[in-house]
């Protein structure tokens, strides 16, 4: 069957091929043609598709989701503090999917219902979350120490004391060397933080290789 084609002119219109038509209207032949088919008068029918909406969910189930982000273990940034608010979820929970897979399985094991994966995404984008490390971070011995509400037993006491003796001594001895140059202009000093700038073997086991 043959068909000619126009396209508005000023107030004609001008007859032109196919292929000029759809690189006007950036259209495809499959699209051309399926709504040639199923013309009314030369209008083509309205979308008969239905929209695949989330299916609803009562209150409860958005308070359980609610309940889960919210008790997720979170830190602020210790050293970048002063200028965000944002909040570090730790890195074991990866990203957004991983976490919403393990929602799910929480939500089975509890024998409740879970939200959709884009409702549960939408509801995390609304926290001040993210999983993100601050390139300024506190040192885990003091995050672990810090967040503990159990009572701490005297080897463990002993531990963080050291610790916070040993990093009170290393700031004494920068400060002594940043000092130095109030003395001798041509002393030059600089600080690195090993543990950020060197790359080593990590793995999570305690399984020896």
């Amino acid at each position: 069957m043959r068909r000619d084609h126009y396209i508005n002119e000023g107030e004609g219109r001008r007859q032109v091929c196919q292929q000029f038509l759809r690189s006007t209207l950036d259209i495809s032949q499959t699209y051309l043609l399926y709504n040639l088919a199923n013309s009314n008068e030369g209008i083509s029918q309205k979308d008969k598709r239905t929209c695949h909406a989330d299916p609803k969910y009562d209150e409860n189930t958005y308070n359980d989701a609610k309940n889960y982000i919210e008790d997720l273990p979170v830190l602020p940034s210790h050293y970048n503090r002063p200028q965000s608010t944002r909040l570090y979820i730790p890195q074991d929970f990866k990203t957004v999917t991983n976490l919403y897979r393990l929602y799910v399985k929480y939500c089975e094991d509890k024998a409740i219902t879970h939200l959709s994966d884009r409702l549960f995404r939408n509801l995390f984008s609304e926290y001040n979350l993210t999983f993100h490390v601050p390139k300024k971070d506190k040192c885990k011995l003091c995050v672990k120490y810090e967040n503990n509400t159990n009572v701490l037993n005297k080897k463990e006491t002993n531990e963080y004391q050291k610790h916070l003796e040993e990093k009170n001594a290393s700031y004494k001895r920068a400060e002594e060397h940043r000092n130095m140059l109030c003395i001798d202009n041509s002393t030059v000093m600089a600080s690195f933080d090993l543990q950020k700038v060197l790359n080593t073997l990590y793995r999570k086991d305690s399984r020896k290789g």
